[in-house]
């Protein structure tokens, strides 16, 4: 960064998958490369750059360094075991208080929900904190009655609650 271009501290919410976790293993896929790809190209200028997840395995650190300015951590909401994707709800408001006092302890410039779970969790907190926050929804919010194609299933019923929470300015797009 220059001068005239500060730093951001910038937070990634994925409550319901790692970046760290191997793409086709667990819950792990094309947002777990995406947000990655992201967070790495931001922390590459400069930035600082958290990556905010649910612990899925009592043997992670808290905190792991995945390069320069980029750091994973592993948030305490839940069993600390892979949830199956539907079972994320019950862990959400866990997941929010524990974000909060990540970002009380670290504050961040901005966050960046990743799907609906974590904006759910991370909305109330970044009101709370004046934190503005982007959000990305990386799935198709099928309901349960929709022809789905081999592998994809519907989403959980708390997807249209989350959906209607979100900012008030949206800005969509889709690749």
């Amino acid at each position: 960064m220059t001068s005239r271009q500060p730093a951001l501290r910038i937070a990634f919410v994925m409550l319901h998958t790692s970046p760290l976790d191997v793409p086709g293993t667990k819950d792990a896929g094309g947002m777990n490369v995406a947000v990655r790809a992201q967070a790495e190209a931001l922390a590459d200028a400069g930035h600082e750059v958290r990556i905010l997840t649910r612990r899925a395995d009592p043997e992670v650190p808290a905190r792991v360094e995945a390069r320069a300015n980029l750091t994973v951590v592993h948030l305490d909401a839940g069993p600390a075991r892979l949830l199956a994707k539907g079972d994320h709800e019950a862990v959400m408001d866990d997941f929010g208080r524990a974000l909060a006092a990540e970002l009380a302890e670290h504050p961040a410039d901005l966050l960046h929900a990743e799907h609906w779970f974590s904006g759910i969790a991370a909305l109330p907190v970044a009101r709370a904190l004046g934190i503005p926050i982007v959000q990305s929804y990386h799935s198709i919010a099928a309901p349960a009655a929709s022809p789905l194609g081999d592998g994809e299933r519907a989403e959980s019923p708390g997807r249209e609650a989350g959906s209607s929470g979100s900012p008030a300015r949206r800005i969509c797009c889709s690749p």
